[in-house]
């Protein structure tokens, strides 16, 4: 008995959108056809009618995973554009949070969490 198994083009297991269909014989998968397509969600129309600070809370809200990474690289961009230089405390700060970042993605619990910690380090 032969099926096609449909996957996407939204999954958890999937992260990026694209659609995969599995055509299965039995329990045996035989071929699969990977459709990669664009998903346009309208940041980028969001991001014009807004202003700088809106748009920094906006690009927190692309992934839910990797939040932290969308915001830095705004506002990295920004600072290139307008020649500001962020002070050497900032700087810090960022690496800190890069690290975290990083480290989410293996460890759970309350010690992931950089909401304890980060706060007293920004006092």
């Amino acid at each position: 008995m032969s099926y096609k198994i449909p996957m996407g083009p939204y999954h958890p297991a999937l992260e990026e959108p694209y659609k995969l269909d599995m055509f299965c014989e039995g329990e045996t998968v035989s071929d699969a056809k990977l459709h990669i397509g664009f998903n346009f969600r309208g940041i980028e129309h969001l991001a014009e009618t807004r202003n700088y600070i809106q748009v920094i809370a906006l690009m927190e809200r692309v992934c839910g995973i990797c939040s932290n990474i969308h915001t830095l690289t705004l506002c990295q961009a920004m600072e290139q554009l307008t020649g500001v230089t962020p002070p050497p405390r900032a700087l810090y700060i960022r690496v800190v949070i890069r690290s975290w970042s990083g480290c989410t993605r293996t460890c759970s619990g309350p010690a992931s969490q950089p909401s304890s910690w980060v706060s007293r380090l920004c006092s």
